[in-house]
Parts: structure tokens; sequence; C-alpha cells
């Protein structure tokens, strides 16, 4: 059972927006922006990346643990013996620039400013190996970024959803129990698990409309017009 909530947590990626990530735009955009002294092909280059987003991903499953996108590029730099002017912060950012095409659902503007004008305190909660930085970027160009009070991602705070530690820090930043809080995101596993261990209200966004048989959200919603009927059927009576 869902309690009125005095903040809402929600994912990025596949819940407030679409993405369609490209490692080739990435691999693409590198090899533009950096020295070659070796003369490093984009298929070495490909290959080499590969093999360190396989060991990324055995740490993430493992350990419930974070490789920043910023610690794979030093590898992968030193790996082909290339050279960087950027800083590394520049550098995620013109490759995630690169390699990330977001766009937002219909409903997810007035979604928002209902719950920023209800003063409703916000917050976004991510895994990935990108920065908050990054991701607030993104949010920026898409018109949504002000009503959230903060962006946590696991490249900042070491841990993955659905690990319990990252879903407490996040309510203690709102300044709210668990109790009060809700979490909004996609993923069975990731979000509604780790929301619920948490002793948050778990929303799943099932857009694709699967059906939730061993995990159990406490609501769900397939459209954020069908979003909005909750919380005021829920929560509140808006104007």
């Amino acid at each position: 059972m869902l309690n009125k909530p005095r903040g809402i947590l929600f994912d990025f990626g596949g819940t407030l927006l679409e993405v369609d990530f490209s490692v080739e735009r990435a691999i693409s955009r590198m090899m533009e922006l950096v020295r070659q002294p070796h003369n490093v092909t984009l298929e070495r280059m490909k290959a080499v990346g590969d093999d360190l987003r396989e060991m990324m991903d055995k740490i993430r499953h493992t350990a419930s643990a974070e490789v920043p996108l910023q610690a794979f590029h030093r590898h992968l730099l030193d790996r082909l013996g290339l050279i960087s002017d950027l800083s590394p912060e520049a550098l995620e950012y013109e490759t995630s620039e690169a390699s990330h095409i977001v766009w937002k659902r219909p409903g997810v503007d007035e979604a928002l400013n209902l719950l920023f004008q209800a003063e409703i305190k916000l917050g976004v909660v991510s895994n990935t190996s990108l920065t908050g930085k990054s991701i607030g970027w993104m949010l920026e160009k898409q018109g949504i970024r002000e009503p959230f009070d903060f962006i946590m991602t696991s490249t900042d705070y070491g841990l993955r959803k659905p690990h319990s530690d990252l879903f407490t820090t996040a309510a203690a930043k709102l300044g709210f129990s668990a109790g009060d809080i809700w979490f909004v995101g996609d993923s069975l596993e990731a979000d509604v698990v780790g929301a619920q261990k948490a002793g948050m209200g778990a929303v799943w966004f099932n857009p694709t409309t699967q059906t939730a048989t061993v995990i159990k959200p406490d609501a769900e919603f397939r459209s954020w017009a069908e979003f909005i009927q909750l919380i005021q059927t829920i929560s509140y009576v808006y104007p």
C-alpha cells in the first residue's frame, strides 16, 4: 500500500528519458579527440574497449559496484598508448554527448511540473558509468533539470541499485524517512527490489505492459498520463 509521498525519486534512463546508446558513436568520437602516436585503428580501439566493458560488467553484477566512465577511459588510453589533451570530465562529456541520443516520453513535463508546483521534493538515482553532472546536462537539454533537488549516480556513489545503501543515502538527501518516499523506475530488479528493501514505495514504470510475477511493485503505470492519475488518486487533488 502506497503512502502519500513527501518526496519522489526517479530512475533516469528508460524512465525519465529514453536513451539510445551506441558504442560505435562513442569510439568514433574518441578517435577524433585523442592523439595517436601509434596509429591505433578504430577496430583495435573497439576490441580493447569490449574487453574492458566485459570486466566492468563483471564488477557490476558481482559486487553491485560501479566502474566510472572516466576510469574506463584511463584504462583504454593507457592500454593503447593514446593521449588526450582534454580533462577527464571534458572527455566524458564529449563521448557521452556523441554516444547518447535521448528523448522524453509524452507527459513527462506535465507530471514533473505538477509535482514541482506541489512542492514535492524530487531526486534522480541512476545506475550509470556517467557522473551526475553528465546526467544533469542531458536533463537540462530536455528542459527537465529544474524540478530535481539532486542527481545521484552509481558512479558518484560507488554502489549500484538495488543496493539498499544507495537508496538510504538518497532518502537522507531528500530529508524524509523511506516510508514517505516513492521510487519510480522501469526495472523490477534494480528499482522495485531496491526501493522495497529500503522501505520505500516502489512504483514501476511499465510501458511495454509486462507482467510482474515474482517481484511485485506497490503500484505501476504504463504512461505518464497514468502516473498523473496515480498521484492524484493516492496523494493529492490538484486544480
